[in-house]
């Protein structure tokens, strides 16, 4: 318990969470109604990316945030998810494992619609990958990133 809390801080804490995995194999869709973004459409890929590169960028995100805010963002990773007692909310989170695993980065995702949980979501620790426009929220007096999704892949 007092593991999930600590990383469910360190995810609230900066409204993104991201693991990085590319994986090359065929993709399925998750049930949905999103739509196939092609390469062009997407302002940051994160994908097929170097560890330095993912880094560096996602810094950027965080410390140029207005600059990014309505960008498309695709990002490859492993899903994860929390309930929050405290909201009444399911987080959903793509996390970007760099090659040694020492850092984790990541973004909380959104779908429009009425997705149930966990029916319409990829299983936990599975690998997909993301594409959004990256939004903002504000939560419990806090403000939160998120890529509102346009699609999403299990790979």
């Amino acid at each position: 318990m007092k593991k999930c809390l600590i990383v469910l801080c360190f995810l609230l804490l900066f409204g993104i969470s991201v693991i990085s995995c590319s994986n090359e194999t065929e993709s399925d869709e998750v049930a949905g109604d999103e739509t196939a973004i092609e390469r062009d459409d997407v302002d940051v890929d994160l994908t097929g990316l170097s560890q330095t590169i993912v880094q560096a960028e996602f810094q950027n995100i965080l410390s140029n945030t207005d600059n990014y805010i309505g960008k498309t963002i695709r990002a490859s990773g492993t899903y994860y998810t929390l309930f929050s007692d405290k909201t009444g909310n399911h987080y959903h989170y793509i996390i970007i494992v760099q090659g040694d695993e020492c850092c984790q980065l990541g973004f909380e995702f959104k779908r429009d619609g009425d997705y149930a949980v966990p029916d319409d979501y990829p299983k936990k620790n599975a690998v997909i990958e993301v594409t959004g426009i990256l939004k903002r929220y504000e939560e419990l007096g806090n403000s939160y990133l998120y890529l509102a999704v346009k699609d999403i892949t299990v790979k």
